[in-house]
């Protein structure tokens, strides 16, 4: 068998796998056939830039053009770019337009679920010579301590507030911030890669709305489509400044097969996105109340609410219980990562709904007392109700 069947053969026997799992990875998605297609086209040989430079690019830049259009309507913005390949290269351009010699930013710290891109070490602070202190933060709410964020804006004025993170149970205080940062002339940059499809589908807060300057993020995660990155904003200036950081400076070909994806996927959301982002966020209430029920440690605020968005944490504490935890799941093909932060925007994609999620979660509690056969038993039934792809 040559290197090249083997590697087909290994692509089948992924697909048959994952066609038989739960998955639960809140930075994942599943994407439809139409995009699939665009994914595979002739165009995924090919380069386009602007200004144009290749020749025989008259219908990428139709598509290029078309999902633009799509993506101010979408997100109710008046500027639109999609050129970035992920959402780190996104935020990497916003930061290069941003920053200047000495430029201090502010974000939530990884430690309490922010960015890990944003960290002090071994990331864009570090790479693109930034100073960066984080918000102060409020555990037992789980969101920023807007008070005490007040106070530091005010004595410190960082250049960029960067809002949002990589685990992201409720809305931040966006507009307070803005307001603050704005009266001192700094900007807000909101990183929507875990919401871009709550946010589209009217279920989570509108961060350009509430005062940021700039929307960006990944276009895969809670938005349903291909691996990639989208930036956003009302600001003409502000646009061309972050357009100018794309093309021979953070990336070069944007991929148009990308792009052509990415136009469907829009439209996808577009038709669907309300009714998938209300469901998104009704199953991940519910999968977070039934594994409370069975004694998993489900982070809540105050409040003793879970989330409100496609994101469940639980706080086992040492890193290694997480492991475990994912390790025995897997087992049971229910995929999760170590952290532990579960999310429902596949599974939803797939058409679950609130009562398979009380499923779901026996089958998770039957996984983790180590009853590995009959959490299958759960996931096969479940996995064969759900093999229509929905909302496309």
């Amino acid at each position: 068998m040559s290197l090249h069947d083997e590697i087909v053969e290994l692509v089948k026997k992924h697909e048959l796998y994952r066609e038989n799992c739960i998955n639960l990875v809140a930075s994942e998605n599943v994407i439809s056939e139409n995009v699939k297609r665009a994914l595979g086209s002739d165009l995924a040989s090919r380069y386009v830039a602007r200004p144009k430079y290749y020749g025989g690019t008259q219908f990428m830049e139709e598509i290029w053009e078309e999902a633009e259009k799509r993506a101010r309507r979408l997100f109710e913005a008046k500027f639109a770019n999609v050129n970035a390949i992920g959402g780190h290269i996104a935020l990497m351009s916003a930061l290069c337009a941003l920053r200047d010699q000495d430029t201090l930013i502010s974000s939530v710290s990884p430690e309490n679920g922010g960015y890990p891109g944003l960290a002090k070490e071994r990331s864009l602070v570090s790479l693109l010579r930034l100073r960066v202190e984080h918000l102060p933060f409020n555990t037992s709410e789980f969101n920023i301590d807007i008070e005490k964020s007040l106070e530091f804006l005010e004595k410190r004025k960082p250049s960029v507030v960067v809002l949002g993170a990589s685990v992201l149970l409720f809305p931040q205080p966006v507009s307070q911030i803005s307001k603050a940062v704005h009266e001192y002339g700094g900007k807000v940059v909101y990183d929507g890669s875990h919401v871009m499809g709550l946010i589209a589908g009217g279920e989570f807060q509108n961060p350009l709305r509430e005062g940021a300057d700039i929307l960006l993020g990944s276009t895969h995660k809670s938005f349903f489509g291909p691996q990639g990155g989208i930036l956003l904003t009302n600001d003409e200036e502000l646009f061309q400044r972050v357009s100018s950081q794309f093309f021979h400076v953070t990336m070069d070909n944007p991929h148009p097969n990308r792009i052509a994806a990415l136009a469907i996927a829009l439209a996808e959301m577009e038709k669907f996105g309300r009714e998938y982002a209300s469901n998104v966020v009704k199953n991940s209430k519910t999968l977070a109340r039934e594994l409370a029920q069975k004694s998993f440690p489900v982070l809540h605020n105050s409040k003793g609410e879970f989330t409100s968005s496609h994101q469940i944490v639980l706080q086992f504490g040492a890193f290694k219980s997480g492991v475990e935890f994912r390790d025995k799941l897997e087992e049971a093909n229910i995929i999760v990562d170590s952290g532990v932060r579960i999310g429902t925007s596949e599974v939803t994609r797939r058409g679950y709904v609130e009562g398979d999620m009380k499923e779901v979660a026996r089958a998770i509690g039957l996984a983790w007392q180590g009853k590995t056969e009959e959490a299958k038993g759960v996931v096969h039934h479940l996995v064969n109700e759900h093999k229509t792809l929905k909302f496309c």
